[in-house]
């Protein structure tokens, strides 16, 4: 059975550790895997979630990705896609504010 590229996209925060302050930092993870279908491209992303000390809080979206469509897909994912195809699953995290800017 062939793979097929899997867009996904969920909240994560990072995994608390004693060095670190209390305060939840959460990110956009986006992740482009291949796999079979949509239940093994979750796991996998799930995993490879779980492997950046990640925890998820929510689980936004999925979309297979069309070959034809990769060209058209901003720089950012364009890379992303890249290093998945090279590694079989590719994350890139857009960390928010700890705290909102006018509370600091």
């Amino acid at each position: 059975m062939n793979n097929s590229p899997f867009f996904l996209q969920f909240t994560v925060r990072r995994r608390a550790t004693p060095d670190q302050d209390n305060q939840a930092h959460k990110a956009l993870a986006t992740v482009i895997v291949f796999a079979a279908n949509d239940v093994t491209a979750r796991s996998r992303a799930g995993r490879l979630i779980g492997a950046n000390l990640l925890e998820i809080e929510s689980f936004d979206r999925i979309q297979r990705i069309h070959e034809s469509r990769v060209p058209t897909l901003d720089k950012v994912l364009r890379d992303l896609f890249s290093k998945a195809e090279f590694f079989g699953g590719a994350l890139h995290l857009d960390f928010y504010p700890a705290r909102p800017l006018d509370q600091r």
